[in-house]
């Protein structure tokens, strides 16, 4: 049976895992600009997509995806979708006080931004 064809050109390096995580932090990167210029609405897409393209490549128990799950929630949160944003910065702590620790200046900055998304909600 012939193989099937590859997408890639002949001698083309193969993609690597990293490869795809310096996509996830490109896109995330793109997103945070958007944020930057007021507009939530075009980063959302891409921070839903940087962080599916993360949770593709690092372990579940990968601190660094807490950065990708609090970006999402933050402009969630930024759009009034409150529920949503308010359970993805939960998980993003959990996260990190499971891995780093409750001591941690990445715990404490996401405890702050939970705690500044259930203020503002009041």
């Amino acid at each position: 049976a012939a193989s099937a064809p590859s997408s890639s050109p002949p001698g083309a390096p193969t993609p690597q895992p990293h490869d795809n995580l310096d996509s996830a932090h490109l896109v995330n990167s793109l997103a945070s600009l958007y944020m930057d210029m007021g507009r939530p609405g075009d980063a959302l897409p891409l921070y839903r997509s940087a962080l599916d393209t993360a949770q593709g490549v690092l372990s579940p128990n990968d601190p660094e995806l807490a950065i990708y799950i609090s970006n999402l929630a933050g402009v969630l949160h930024d759009m009034q979708q409150h529920g949503e944003a308010e359970e993805l910065q939960r998980r993003a702590l959990t996260l990190c006080e499971r891995t780093l620790g409750h001591g941690h200046p990445m715990t404490a900055s996401t405890l702050s931004n939970l705690g500044e998304m259930l203020a503002q909600r009041g």
